[in-house]
């Protein structure tokens, strides 16, 4: 593993050295208009669309967002939340989401989507009015930078290295908190 301490002991300048994050295929993570990428996947043109994508393991935080949905759908009637992502054997967290949808009254504003290929996860990005990324704990959230490459703002916690990628009110908002009610004001 090549590290700036490590290229330094090889003696290469420390002024010459640039650290480059992780990256994403600007050929597949692209903006394309969000009315045709809707068309193209079969989505409502006319709702408000939040997209998360990641494993279904609870320190992704997706239940933020469910507990903002009652408060937020008052507001946009037809506000969908839909999760892309894997689920884990146990399938225990995805029940959670489930039940949590149910017992707020908003189950109908969510739906899973299985893990996706990287062209239709794209297209899902570009299809979104926002993107979420509530996790409670993260390093470097590709799937932020992936959905900022869209044109696709993203509102996060700010955990691990997304606030070098979320300039707050330029390309998405970092919330201060974690809680359903900071997801609420940040959408409205």
């Amino acid at each position: 593993e090549v590290t700036f301490k490590g290229c330094v002991s090889l003696g290469v300048e420390p002024s010459k050295i640039v650290q480059i994050p992780n990256g994403v295929d600007g050929e597949v993570f692209r903006v394309i208009d969000r009315n045709v990428a809707r068309q193209i996947l079969g989505l409502n043109p006319d709702s408000l669309m939040l997209l998360s994508a990641g494993w279904l393991i609870p320190r992704k935080g997706y239940h933020y967002v469910i507990q903002a949905l009652p408060k937020l759908r008052q507001r946009f009637t037809g506000i969908e939340y839909v999760i892309v992502g894997g689920d884990t054997a146990t399938g225990e967290y995805k029940r959670y989401l489930i039940a949590l949808a149910e017992e707020m009254g908003v189950k109908e504003a969510l739906r899973f989507v299985d893990a996706q290929p990287q062209e239709r996860l794209a297209l899902g990005r570009s299809a979104a009015d926002v993107c979420c990324f509530p996790s409670e704990k993260e390093g470097w959230g590709n799937v932020v930078v992936e959905a900022l490459s869209c044109g696709t703002p993203v509102i996060a916690h700010n955990v691990g290295g997304v606030g070098q990628m979320v300039k707050h009110g330029v390309n998405g908002f970092l919330l201060p908190q974690k809680s359903p009610d900071t997801w609420v004001e940040a959408v409205t």
